[in-house]
């Protein structure tokens, strides 16, 4: 959480220390560079569903989940619940250097800022700054109104790693119609655990609504202008392979409730469904010969797909196949068989109590909620180690 529902100062981390000033803004921090839509090894996500006014859809791959994606937010479109350039008031470019001194902000870099309004008029002030390889701040602000300036309050600080406001913040998305900020973090690293987002309402208090899930998207996944915004269950991260940011990892989906968002998986799955296909669709492209881990990964991604879609039974089709792919690379012995029997009772230990606990749960929302093992391959950090 990066502040509490009653907003709540964070404790402040270090921050850069040259004496220089820090500049006027310079314009918005890109949202980073876009990236193929699978990969081997893919993250699996959670879903969180909310209403967005038509035509203010964020057009970007979502279903490559190893950074955060989305759009950078456009500030010269106006917007319902925040000021785009033109109509910010003028004493918006002395705040914004104001906060930027309140953050401990002592040099050059990128800065990008957004007026928020609450009951009609000025009520929160959100700046980040950006400086060198993953160096940056934060800040989130309350405006009080005052002369010849309104007071800054400070909400939230956060240093060391990139921010940037995401879209779609400032838009309409929330019933009680209280204005959305979608941050964008990352902290850097080859592993996923460096990158997320956080998701505040701001209302009369700053309250942060991010899943409990790390959330890397939000965006229009299924052309009806209705938010989604994907996090990622990495429970069972780099049990394959040891890179950075191999998965698998496994979908929980929500929806907004009123009050906090609530799993909807099965009513919203068009993300996964399309996930899934790529699996079913290009597993017979791999070699079995060289690339049977690869094809068992496969099965393995499509079985936690199904489960989390409420199909048991398909779900369980697709382990079985994977299971006997590795029962018969371990019966023909030769000098692997004794690695293949190794990663059979991997296999069965990490995955079968999970899809059978799944299983169980088929018409929940979202079926993985209920599974409460997890499980890495033995092998994994020592990988993942000799990888980097």
């Amino acid at each position: 959480m990066l502040f509490s529902c009653k907003a709540k100062n964070l404790s402040q981390t270090d921050h850069a220390t040259e004496d220089n000033p820090a500049r006027d803004e310079a314009g918005q921090v890109g949202a980073g560079p876009s990236r193929s839509p699978f990969m081997r090894g893919l993250l699996v996500f959670a879903i969180v569903a909310i209403a967005l006014p038509a035509g203010a859809q964020v057009k970007e791959t979502y279903q490559d989940l190893g950074q955060v994606g989305g759009n950078a937010v456009d500030v010269n479109v106006d917007r319902p619940l925040a000021y785009s350039r033109k109509q910010e008031p003028a004493w918006v470019a002395a705040a914004v250097k104001d906060a930027l001194r309140q953050i401990k902000v002592t040099r050059r870099g990128e800065v990008q800022h957004m007026l928020f309004k609450y009951k009609g008029k000025p009520g929160f002030l959100a700046v980040t700054w950006q400086g060198g390889l993953f160096e940056g701040a934060f800040g989130l602000f309350r405006v009080t109104p005052g002369k010849p300036k309104p007071k800054l309050t400070i909400l939230s600080n956060l240093h060391s790693g990139w921010y940037s406001i995401l879209e779609p913040s400032g838009m309409d998305v929330y019933p009680d119609h209280l204005a959305p900020l979608f941050v964008k973090i990352a902290k850097g690293g080859s592993s996923w655990l460096g990158y997320g987002m956080m998701i505040a309402r701001l209302g009369e208090h700053a309250e942060d609504v991010t899943p409990p899930l790390r959330t890397v998207w939000a965006g229009d996944v299924e052309g009806d202008g209705v938010v989604q915004v994907l996090s990622s269950d990495d429970r069972w991260g780099n049990f394959f392979r040891g890179c950075g940011q191999c998965g698998p990892l496994f979908p929980v989906v929500w929806l907004w409730r009123g009050d906090a968002y609530g799993p909807a998986c099965r009513e919203r799955p068009r993300a996964i469904q399309e996930r899934l296909q790529w699996y079913e669709d290009n597993v017979g492209t791999f070699d079995p010969k060289t690339e049977l881990l690869v094809i068992v990964e496969s099965r393995i991604q499509a079985a936690m797909l199904l489960l989390q879609l409420g199909e048991p039974e398909q779900a369980r089709s697709r382990y079985a196949q994977a299971l006997t792919l590795l029962r018969t690379a371990a019966g023909a012995g030769g000098a692997k068989a004794g690695e293949w029997q190794e990663w059979l009772a991997s296999v069965e230990e990490s995955f079968g109590p999970a899809i059978e606990q799944a299983a169980a749960a088929k018409d929940s929302p979202c079926p993985l909620l209920a599974v409460k093992s997890r499980g890495a391959h033995p092998g994994a950090v020592k990988r993942s180690d000799s990888y980097r």
